[in-house]
């Protein structure tokens, strides 16, 4: 179990390239970022089975890995605005955790325990942290001012549902 938390840090060494904070690099930041999160998470053209069991789904949970990891390669490369770091940073560590987690899902029938540890840990800690996440980016558009089309507004709210 200790090994199951210590991979959920993200261990990569990556560095990000910041860009000023102006009004139109916040834009076309989160433009850019809804962009990524639409084809790489919401557009996922996979549906999980309800009618088999976990063990028996195991390419699902492997390929979302897949996707959740590719997400996050083209987040780390994207330029950030100076202000915007924490939450880059946020977003970078719960898709790296998501690709470890789903994986782990993946692999159930190798190791149950890590499995099942791994869809408690989805539920009980990142969901939350999501929904948070979600709520921060919201007050930050807020506070900064951004007049953003409803493309941005419609895939934050999207996530979730």
């Amino acid at each position: 179990i200790e090994n199951f938390y210590s991979s959920q840090a993200d261990s990569k060494n990556i560095s990000l390239t910041f860009i000023s904070d102006s009004q139109e690099n916040q834009k076309i930041y989160l433009n850019a970022m809804a962009k990524i999160i639409k084809e790489n998470l919401l557009d996922f053209p996979e549906k999980l089975d309800t009618s088999k069991q976990l063990p028996d789904q195991a390419q699902f949970f492997l390929n979302k890995s897949a996707q959740y990891k590719k997400s996050y390669d083209n987040l780390s490369k994207m330029p950030v605005p100076r202000s915007w770091e924490s939450i880059h940073g946020a977003v970078l560590k719960i898709l790296n955790r998501l690709t470890i987690n789903y994986a782990f899902i993946g692999a159930y029938n190798a190791d149950p325990v890590k499995g099942l540890l791994s869809v408690n840990e989805i539920q009980k800690n990142i969901e939350p942290e999501i929904k948070l996440l979600l709520e921060q980016f919201q007050s930050k558009i807020k506070n900064n001012n951004l007049n953003l089309s409803s493309d941005i507004y419609l895939i934050l709210n999207l996530i979730y549902k």
